[in-house]
């Protein structure tokens, strides 16, 4: 049984012996692959985005017996959230859990994976009031009015193309080819790209752009606001890397609950360019799921707004 992903799924009736957690694209694909291993027995496919919708769901799961429990991420090896799918997975009663994504990598759930990760979430639980209190003290600061930076020289031959979402497409998808497509046409005009990213980005590389990574690898604070714990180390790395030869400007395509281009731009003091593709804000409320700290996001998207000394839409 696979439902809709908008839709709760029906718990009456017998209780399905494998329960297949996933990411919202990835319902489909992961109760496929459960049924091809397991033959085609009874599945109950639910993704994360349902169990935020349906609390009461997340918790008559828990008092629910299933032979099997597996969860779909796009990748394990972003830690970003994964404590929480760790530990929930934990208290589910099931004879075998484990965490997987589409790239044939496990990690399976039993006692020292389920207590290190309820410990970790805890830790960050404990941590949270900083992390907010922080990124609201910097988001006020980047709205306060400023004087407008001026580009060094008349003629920007130099920029810094920063793309900070720690989920982002490598091989396909809308974002990749403006992406490209921007990349593309800053090359054509004669400008010199580096590109700083998250993972490696197949275009820039093509493009003999120079290009530098700052994984997405957090050891604390990766399961609430995670954004934005990345998204200042980012900032630190992107400014360290930048420092020797700093830009002319700053291209950011804009991410949930960044500001890390805005920072860059302050520390090299040089002009900021935000590409602005629309409200993240807005879309989680409109088109998905509201987001658990909108105001703060909103605070945040704000910031990326009046900072910016030019905004590029599509």
């Amino acid at each position: 049984m696979t439902p809709a992903p908008g839709d709760a799924p029906r718990l009456a009736g017998g209780a399905p012996r494998i329960l297949c957690l996933s990411d919202s694209g990835l319902v489909t694909q992961a109760a496929a692959a459960v049924e091809r291993e397991f033959g085609t027995p009874p599945v109950l496919a639910v993704s994360f985005r349902q169990l935020r919708q349906h609390p009461g769901l997340a918790f008559r799961l828990l008092l629910r017996r299933f032979d099997v429990a597996v969860a779909y991420l796009m990748d394990i090896e972003v830690p970003l959230y994964r404590d929480f799918f760790l530990a929930y997975l934990f208290t589910l009663r099931a004879g075998r859990k484990a965490l997987r994504d589409p790239h044939g990598r496990e990690i399976p759930v039993g006692w020292r994976e389920g207590l290190q990760a309820v410990g970790h979430c805890v830790a960050d639980l404990i941590g949270f009031p900083v992390v907010y209190l922080l990124a609201r003290w910097k988001a006020r600061a980047l709205s306060r009015a400023r004087p407008r930076r001026q580009p060094s020289c008349l003629l920007l031959r130099r920029v810094a193309y920063l793309r900070a979402n720690p989920w982002q497409e490598s091989q396909a998808g809308g974002s990749l080819a403006h992406a490209t497509g921007v990349l593309t046409g800053l090359k054509a005009a004669g400008v010199d790209v580096t590109y700083i990213g998250t993972t490696e980005f197949p275009p820039a590389l093509r493009l003999g752009l120079r290009t530098w990574v700052v994984p997405a690898r957090l050891r604390w604070f990766r399961n609430l606001l995670p954004f934005l714990v990345y998204g200042e180390i980012f900032g630190r790395r992107s400014s360290a890397l930048l420092a020797a030869e700093p830009p002319d400007f700053v291209y950011q395509r804009y991410s949930l609950l960044n500001y890390s281009g805005a920072e860059v731009a302050g520390r090299l003091r040089c002009p900021f360019v935000l590409e602005y593709n629309g409200s993240e804000v807005w879309i989680a409320r409109n088109w998905s799921t509201p987001l658990f700290f909108e105001g703060l996001a909103d605070r945040i998207e704000q910031a990326n707004l009046r900072a910016a000394d030019l905004t590029v839409v599509v």
